[in-house]
């Protein structure tokens, strides 16, 4: 069966014994991402796009801690939002 037929608990099941498909993927979804980037800096400013994507790392840091049980610190969150922050300065009017 082609991974294009399978339903997401068959793809979850078959990476678990075969993870080739894993770059496929996951550069599929980069390339996504980039380019919902650009669609944002088309349309809104340069500064609240900057911010938006400056908070992707923060969105990756609660997925990877509620799908992927890592353990999420005060330490890891504070990095992560000081960054967001330093973004969000930087383009203070």
């Amino acid at each position: 069966m082609r991974i294009a037929d399978m339903n997401w608990m068959q793809v979850e099941a078959y990476l678990r014994g075969d993870d080739r498909a894993v770059v496929p993927i996951g550069s599929y979804h980069a390339r996504f991402g980039v380019t919902l980037s650009l669609l944002a800096l088309q349309h809104i400013e340069a500064g609240v796009a900057a911010s938006i994507t400056a908070f992707y790392p923060v969105l990756a840091i609660l997925i990877a801690a509620r799908f992927h049980g890592e353990r999420l610190t005060l330490r890891i969150m504070t990095g992560a939002l000081v960054a967001v922050a330093g973004v969000v300065v930087l383009f203070l009017r």
